[in-house]
């Protein structure tokens, strides 16, 4: 039977669309439904779904049961048990990462981050956080490590994530490794080039801070920052 022929087609594009565009409107069953649309090309997953959630109560409980126990399930093959397995096992490594936990919401917090991430390297690194609401960090992107005096991000990498992720704020940073704190003039170039972006864009610029062993400077905290807003408020968009 073609992908024409299935009575499931349009009622699997309804829920893919539904999902898309307000996935809190979704139930623990439709999730599953939806998930399994990706390994049961054919038929109605809605009752594999409610099968699933009455045998294993929850839909952590679900992706969490051994192959087995997912196989026992009508409708359940190699396919859709390896996919709903793997799911429990991707959930389980976020929730493990620390880099999970990080959340920046005041000037110490950003200290203690950036102190343990590069305080100590010996080769310059630029990062740039990428912030949600919470101040909770949703992606951290690395962008050089080539020069001991001079930070470098990739503009166009920078557009690309901010539209892909819609972050509230981005937070920049890089390491002075030869004990020299205070900002260069190409530090001061980055700074004006970025805030820029994020004010066409429409996103917070919360701060550049700079790390030289235990030492942090902080754009925003010396009134660094506020001279650069005035500087780009100038420039018409």
């Amino acid at each position: 039977m073609s992908e024409k022929d299935n009575p499931h087609k349009d009622h699997r594009e309804r829920l893919r669309k539904r999902f898309m565009e307000n996935d809190g409107a979704v139930e623990d069953h439709e999730l599953l439904e939806l998930l399994l649309f990706y390994s049961v090309p054919r038929k109605n997953t809605n009752i594999i779904a409610h099968d699933l959630l009455s045998r294993f109560n929850s839909v952590s409980g679900v992706v969490h049961a051994p192959v087995e126990a997912l196989k026992a399930v009508d409708g359940i093959g190699d396919n859709s048990a390896c996919l709903l397995s793997l799911i429990g096992k991707i959930s389980d490594r976020i929730r493990d990462n620390p880099e999970d936990d990080e959340k920046i919401t005041c000037p110490e917090d950003a200290r203690t981050l950036l102190a343990k991430a590069i305080g100590k390297e010996k080769k310059e690194i630029a990062y740039i956080y990428y912030l949600n609401q919470r101040g909770k960090v949703i992606k951290k992107d690395v962008f050089t490590q080539y020069s001991p005096d001079y930070v470098s991000f990739n503009y166009l990498n920078v557009q690309r994530e901010c539209c892909l992720i819609q972050p509230k704020s981005i937070i920049i940073a890089h390491n002075h490794p030869d004990g020299l704190l205070l900002p260069s003039a190409d530090d001061d170039k980055t700074t004006e080039r970025l805030a820029l972006f994020c004010k066409v864009f429409d996103i917070e610029f919360a701060d550049h801070i700079i790390v030289s062993g235990e030492q942090i400077y902080s754009y925003r905290d010396s009134g660094r920052l506020e001279s650069i807003f005035k500087k780009i408020g100038e420039v018409n968009i």
